[in-house]
């Protein structure tokens, strides 16, 4: 089967018309639930059946809908906000220790607007690990360590 897409959910989907499936793919969950008007849906991979199937490795991918995003009020705006924050700390909690130390790596081209995401959440996010390292005191004991880089464009004219 070819897909357009790389995400899960849509190649589930289409998997799942394409074979006239009912019941879930063999080595596929999937799970989803509303949250206002933002739909997310969690599907995991959990062997080589579901690997053949999606043609994604084992893993857990998530994905979350909102509809009419361009024109959001501020509100709505925190709310996505909440809802992305609690579904990354829920993966962050689930494969990195509390006290361990992060680096969060914004990929994306900050020039090209639907490839800029990664590289304008970098510039949100809170750097404490210089804070820990050469001001332990300025700073709560139990924040983590937190590291950002961004790569620059490749194309970007650096004359």
């Amino acid at each position: 089967m070819f897909f357009r897409t790389d995400m899960a959910v849509e190649r589930r989907d289409l998997y799942k018309n394409a074979n006239k499936l009912e019941d879930e793919i063999k080595g596929v969950e999937c799970e989803e639930e509303k949250v206002e008007d933002m739909n997310i849906t969690r599907v995991k991979i959990t062997n080589s059946d579901g690997e053949q199937a999606l043609q994604r490795r084992i893993g857990n991918y998530i994905t979350i809908d909102i509809k009419k995003i361009h024109n959001i009020t501020e509100e709505k705006e925190n709310k996505i906000i909440e809802v992305f924050s609690k579904e990354l700390k829920a993966i962050i909690d689930k494969h990195i220790k509390a006290n361990e130390e992060i680096l969060i790596v914004g990929l994306g081209n900050l020039y090209s607007t639907p490839d800029s995401l990664g590289a304008k959440v970098v510039q949100n996010i809170e750097i404490t690990r210089h804070i820990k390292i050469y001001l332990p005191n300025a700073i709560d004991r139990n924040t983590r360590s937190v590291s950002a880089i961004t790569p620059r464009s490749s194309w970007y004219n650096w004359n």
